[in-house]
């Protein structure tokens, strides 16, 4: 299964059958294919293909729709007739939903702690952090932190709450 704007990689090998051995440094060049998008039409995604070693290839595409996409990979000699593959295409991974999910339930009140608070000198929040945990032991660590979120709260001159907002803060390794 793969998901829509993801690398798909199919990985082949080449049988000489007359030797029952497996075929490689075949220039990439000798390899045309087809590939079908899920509506069954031939798609003009390009397909790369390398060798891995020994026999081994491999090829990669990235899909752009969801649904079930084929690819025919064809060679003169060892298979004129073509090798084929197919795969289901999702708009998101389980790794995104499980990731969404999760952060779902950290903001629906279950497993959060708020910390690093800033007041203004009316005693009134300015700024703070949320961050929502994989399991209740972990709550007020620096364990199993699953998000993290800043708080920013601005305040008119009355006193009244102007701004408020939580955003999700994107760590760069």
């Amino acid at each position: 299964m793969g998901s829509i704007g993801k690398i798909v990689y199919e990985d082949f090998s080449v049988l000489n059958f007359l030797t029952n051995q497996l075929v490689p440094n075949i220039p990439l060049s000798q390899f045309t294919h087809h590939l079908y998008d899920s509506n069954g039409n031939v798609s003009l995604i390009p397909v790369v293909f390398q060798e891995l070693g020994n026999g081994h290839y491999r090829s990669h595409y990235t899909p752009t729709t969801k649904g079930q996409w084929l690819l025919v990979v064809y060679h003169g000699t060892y298979f004129p007739w073509g090798k084929q593959s197919s795969i289901i295409i999702k708009s998101k991974d389980i790794d995104d939903v499980y990731d969404i999910a999760a952060r779902i339930l950290g903001l629906s009140q279950e497993n959060y702690h708020i910390d690093n608070n800033i007041y203004d000198s009316n005693n009134r929040l300015t700024f703070g952090r949320i961050r929502t945990y994989n399991d209740s032991v972990s709550v007020g660590s620096d364990n199993n932190v699953l998000a993290t979120y800043n708080i920013d709260a601005t305040y008119n001159p009355d006193g009244s709450l102007e701004t408020y907002s939580v955003s999700k803060i994107w760590y760069v390794f």
